[in-house]
């Protein structure tokens, strides 16, 4: 779910998080890795919002989680409703998987690739 309390926030001070954050991650969204379009091209920034999105990199719902800056990120809104609620890096691992095993076929399973990043099955909902 986007930061609503981001989304609170007048035009001009989303601009500056907006610019921060994609400096900070190198332009590139952190779920799908591609490339995002510079916050600073947009006159209107209700109108870059409406293909980015301002998400929590860790989960609110979690106790470490916090609502500001230093935990969220710029996804693409599909890649956002990709992710859903889950901790972006965990998405990200799952999505790579997905895609990976579209690739590579039958072989290449869920339970390896948690194996290798030591993750406990229970862990993933949703897949």
């Amino acid at each position: 779910m986007p930061s609503r309390k981001f989304n609170e926030l007048p035009p001009e001070e989303k601009r500056r998080i907006l610019k921060q954050l994609y400096e900070r991650y190198d332009s590139k969204c952190l779920f799908c890795e591609k490339k995002i379009d510079d916050p600073s091209e947009y006159t209107d920034i209700s109108e870059y919002l409406k293909t980015h999105e301002v998400d929590h990199i860790i989960p609110l719902a979690s106790p470490e989680s916090m609502d500001d800056d230093s935990n969220w990120a710029i996804l693409h809104r599909t890649c956002n409703r990709k992710k859903g609620e889950k901790p972006l890096y965990l998405a990200k691992r799952i999505y790579k998987f997905q895609e990976d095993k579209k690739r590579f076929g039958e072989k290449f399973t869920l339970g390896k690739v948690l194996e290798v990043f030591n993750i406990h099955p229970k862990e993933v909902r949703g897949f």
